[in-house]
């Protein structure tokens, strides 16, 4: 982007979409979910670049663009007639675009200090987000409204089955979105391929599987502790001129935003590279990504592929962050690094209801977040079974968290969450947890089910049940095969326990056989 040779920007101006995620998650169908995502990603240009535009403003002489981001941006004006302006023709054409997506806005005389004046023009943003923003026209009684939000309805949409349904005017223009979407999210999140041809998405989560009623994984990632790394960014940017100021935030952001798209792209290459080398090259790849913006991930995908897809982003974008935030010569965030972030994993249904289902994955990425101090990444999941989604802190006291009236034991818990990856892991460790999910799956059904049922009776039971399990497939009984099966089990939770032998099935009250059974449970149904 060309800078001016002098700098000569008077006012600062920023733009933020409100509920960006529940603008695109809302109605339930992946079809509405990809057109609201390409709504937020062409809006810098759709809306912000046309206006810009239609003034006639060249950039590097009227304005700068600080950042550009999914649902945002932050410019410099020269003016403080361009800046006001512009303000005013950002409703009306928000009200073409997407009626539907609320925003603020705020602008800002740049003073002394470029840092200083941002920071005024955040917080002011901040106060304006909790401002509720009417709907109108109100509808009146005998207007028609859709069954899937109840709002009024402006239109028909396709829906599954070749059947039409009444639809409310964000899931019209949603629906026209999708339709003749070329994808922007699939440009960021997916590699680069060697031929001339595309990447085929799924539109429906039906085609996310060939199963009737299998389970799908959505998996919600969020950095940790950006704020604070914002804080330090804006400590070092007051001890700058305003132009070496404008020149770092501007390469702060495109660090972030690139740190994350390349860690997405390298997490779904191997997902990609055992979907086309089981001839899947003509059927639609097994996910969906949805939202990449900043440090902020919602992604679909099949079972099998959650956790590992998890680790392998966590690690990338560990070395991208820290790589890329040392390349922009910030002295300040040096001690951030690297960034590390989180992850929620809900296994449901495909029918099940999304918006729910998110709402989970956003507890479970919360608790990893509260559990390790957003010192490292991590991750936690569930898979539902009922018919409601509860936060997952319910869920642990409540599915996970087994008490007792006995003298010597309190209670057991089913759980050893959050797994920690990348080079600052702490406690029990993702990779630990897929191993140990190999292990067992290949151990004998029967024994591992009553040691199951054994650990909702207490721990001193389930040690007892366990030294049976390695009594039973020990070589003397099995033969080598069996042996080495049992060693596996045994070595898997030794390394995520810390303890030996028939200790090893926990660490203080906590099991993770309970997690890795259910991850298999999740994968095979």
């Amino acid at each position: 982007m060309p800078v001016a040779d002098s700098w000569n920007y008077t006012y600062y101006y920023v733009l933020a979409s409100k509920g960006i995620q529940d603008f695109i998650l809302r109605g339930d169908k992946l079809k509405l979910m990809i057109g609201g995502s390409e709504l937020v990603d062409d809006l810098p240009e759709k809306v912000v670049g046309e206006i810009l535009t239609a003034m006639g403003l060249k950039e590097g002489e009227d304005f700068l663009v600080l950042s550009k981001a999914a649902g945002g941006v932050r410019l410099l004006f020269a003016g403080k007639e361009p800046a006001e302006r512009f303000c005013e023709l950002v409703p009306p054409a928000f009200s073409l675009y997407s009626p539907d997506l609320d925003f603020v806005q705020a602008v800002e005389k740049i003073g002394d200090n470029l840092a200083e004046t941002m920071d005024k023009a955040e917080k002011k943003l901040a106060l304006r987000r909790s401002i509720i923003f009417p709907s109108y026209p109100s509808a009146g009684p005998l207007v028609e409204r859709s069954p899937r939000s109840g709002q009024p309805s402006t239109g028909m949409i396709m829906v599954s089955g070749g059947n039409r349904e009444e639809a409310d005017n964000a899931m019209v223009i949603k629906f026209k979105a999708a339709e003749k979407a070329r994808s922007a999210m699939a440009l960021k999140t997916l590699p680069a391929r060697d031929d001339d041809m595309h990447y085929r998405l799924p539109d429906s989560f039906e085609e996310l599987s060939s199963k009737d009623n299998s389970t799908i994984a959505i998996v919600h990632i969020d950095g940790n502790g950006l704020g604070s790394v914002v804080t330090s960014l804006f400590k070092e940017l007051s001890r700058l001129g305003n132009e070496k100021a404008t020149e770092a935030y501007r390469k702060f952001c495109i660090a972030i935003q690139e740190s994350t798209e390349q860690s997405v792209q390298e997490a779904l290459t191997p997902i990609i590279q055992a979907h086309e080398n089981s001839g899947g090259n003509r059927k639609p790849l097994p996910f969906r990504p949805l939202i990449c913006a900043g440090d902020d991930v919602t992604i679909v995908l099949r079972a099998e592929d959650a956790v590992r897809f998890s680790v392998d982003f966590f690690e990338s974008f560990e070395k991208h962050s820290e790589k890329k935030l040392l390349e922009t010569g910030i002295e300040g965030l040096k001690n951030h690094l690297p960034l590390t972030a989180c992850a929620g994993i809900a296994f449901v249904k495909k029918s099940f209801p999304f918006s729910q289902a998110y709402g989970l994955c956003e507890s479970l990425c919360r608790f990893a977040k509260d559990r390790t101090g957003r010192k490292c990444s991590a991750l936690a999941f569930w898979r539902l079974t009922s018919s409601m989604a509860d936060d997952f802190t319910g869920i642990l006291e409540r599915e996970l968290t087994i008490r007792y009236s006995g003298e010597n034991e309190s209670r057991t818990v089913l759980t050893m969450m959050p797994y920690s990856a990348g080079t600052k892991a702490a406690g029990p460790r993702a990779e630990q947890l897929l191993e140990l999910k190999e292990a067992v799956g290949r151990m004998p059904r029967g024994g591992l089910r009553s040691l199951l049922s054994d650990l909702f009776k207490g721990k001193k039971l389930a040690i007892q049940s366990f030294e049976r399990l390695c009594d039973v497939n020990s070589e003397e009984r099995t033969g080598r095969g069996g042996a080495r099966q049992l060693d596996e089990l045994l070595g898997a939770l030794e390394a995520i326990t810390g303890n030996s032998k028939a200790q090893a099935l926990f660490a203080g009250d906590a099991t993770p056989l309970h997690d890795a059974v259910e991850l298999i449970s999740a994968e095979r149904s």
